[in-house]
C-alpha cells in the first residue's frame, strides 16, 4: 500500500513583505488548491505545520476541513497529520489551536481515517514524531527507537542545524543521531526545513515544502516535491518547479514580464543613490499590475541591501515574546509576571 507524504502547507499564510490584501488572498487560495491537487487516490501524510499559526482564520480553517472531507469520503483512504511548531507553543498549553480543532472534527466524523501524531505514534510502517516541547523530550524520544529497525521514522525537526539546536521552538537532530537511525534499516524523513536535501546516501531525506509560500521558499532548488512511499523506500514526486513560477528580474527589465506570467518576482540589479526612486517606483509599478503572489525588491544601491530581509521581518512579527519569558519561569514566577501585567 503506497502512502504520499507532503509537508509544511502553512495554510493561511500571512506574509509581510512583498505583499498586498489582493495578492495576500491570492497566495492563501493558491496553497489550498495546491494542497487539494495532491490528495490523490492513495493514502497521505503531512509531516507538519498544516496550518501557518496557533490561531488561523476560520473561513481558511472552514474551507481546509472541506478539502479533506471531500477527499476522505470520495476516495476512503487514510489521511495522517503531524503536529509542527507552528501548530503549538508553551503559552497554549491549556488552549486549543486551530489544528487540535480541525483534527478533532475530522478524527470526530472519519474515526477510522485519520490519525493525528500530537504524541510519538505509530501508524502502518511509519512512526510519527511530531514537534515536542523541548529538546530534552526529543532526545529522549529519540533514544526510545534505539532497537527500532525497517521502519519510516517522520520527524518534525531540523537536522544538522547548530542555529536550532539551543531553541525550543525549532527543534534539532544531530547527524549522529540520523546516522543511527539510518543504521538499523530505517527511512529517517524530515518535514519543517523548506528545502529539499538528501543525505545519508539517500536514506535520509529533508522533504522540504511542498509548495512555495515566499521567495525563499523559491530560491536553493528549482523543484519541490512529494515522496511516494512502498514500505521503506521511496521515489520523489515533482509538485512545483519554478518554470512560469519564479523568476529573478531586473529592476531595469521589469516591464517585460507578462502580468500573469509568474507567481514569485525577485526584483534584483544594482542602482546608484539617485535611481533609488526610480527602483521604489519600478517595483510599486509592477505590484499594481501583476497577479503574482509575492514581489521582493532585492536590488543593490551603492553595492548595499537597503531592505530588511523578509524572513527576518516575518519571524520579528512572529515571535511571541511572553511565551518566550513564560518558558523560563516556574509557574508561581508566571503568576507573579501575570499579577504585575494586569
Amino acid at each position: 500500500m503506497k502512502t504520499k507524504i507532503t509537508t509544511d502547507w502553512h495554510v493561511a499564510v500571512k506574509r509581510v513583505g512583498g505583499t498586498t490584501p489582493e495578492s495576500q488572498t491570492r497566495l492563501r487560495n493558491y496553497l489550498r488548491q495546491s494542497l487539494q491537487a495532491q490528495l490523490d487516490n492513495t493514502d497521505h501524510l503531512i509531516a507538519g505545520d498544516l496550518l501557518d499559526d496557533f490561531t488561523i482564520d476560520s473561513f481558511e480553517l472552514t474551507e481546509t476541513y472541506k478539502i479533506f472531507s471531500a477527499w476522505l469520503l470520495k476516495y476512503g483512504k487514510k489521511l495522517a497529520l503531524v503536529r509542527g511548531n507552528h501548530d503549538w507553543k508553551p503559552s497554549g498549553e491549556n488552549r486549543y489551536s486551530s489544528f487540535d480543532l480541525i483534527t478533532s472534527i475530522l478524527k470526530q466524523h472519519f474515526p477510522e481515517q485519520v490519525t493525528v501524531a500530537s504524541t510519538v505514534t505509530e501508524w502502518k510502517q511509519f512512526i510519527l514524531v511530531p514537534h515536542l516541547a523541548n529538546s530534552d523530550i526529543l532526545n529522549l524520544e529519540i533514544s526510545k527507537l534505539k532497537d527500532v529497525s525497517n521502519k519510516v521514522i517522520v520527524f518534525h525537526a531540523n537536522v544538522g542545524n547548530f542555529f536550532a539546536a539551543e531553541t525550543q521552538h525549532s527543534l534539532n537532530l544531530t547527524m549522529e543521531q540520523v546516522e543511527d537511525l539510518v543504521s538499523r534499516d530505517n527511512l529517517v524523513i524530515f518535514g519543517h526545513e523548506h528545502q529539499y536535501r538528501s543525505l545519508v546516501s539517500g536514506r535520509c531525506v529533508v522533504l522540504g515544502n511542498t509548495a512555495p509560500s515566499s521567495i525563499a521558499d523559491c530560491i536553493g532548488s528549482p523543484f519541490k516535491y512529494a515522496a511516494l512511499l512502498t514500505g521503506t523506500e521511496y521515489e520523489l514526486i515533482p509538485a512545483w518547479d519554478h518554470l512560469n513560477s519564479y523568476i529573478e528580474a531586473d529592476w531595469r527589465d521589469l516591464g517585460s514580464i507578462e502580468d500573469y506570467q509568474y507567481n514569485f518576482i525577485r526584483v534584483v540589479g544594482n542602482a546608484t543613490a539617485l535611481e533609488a526612486a526610480a527602483v521604489i517606483k519600478a517595483v510599486s509599478q509592477l505590484r499594481q499590475r501583476s497577479e503574482a503572489f509575492v514581489i521582493t525588491n532585492s536590488v543593490k544601491v551603492d553595492g548595499q541591501d537597503m531592505t530588511m530581509n523578509t524572513e527576518s521581518i516575518e519571524s520579528i512579527k512572529a515571535f511571541d515574546v511572553m511565551g518566550a519569558i513564560y518558558a523560563e519561569l516556574n509557574e508561581r514566577e508566571i503568576e507573579t509576571v501575570k499579577e504585575l501585567m494586569k
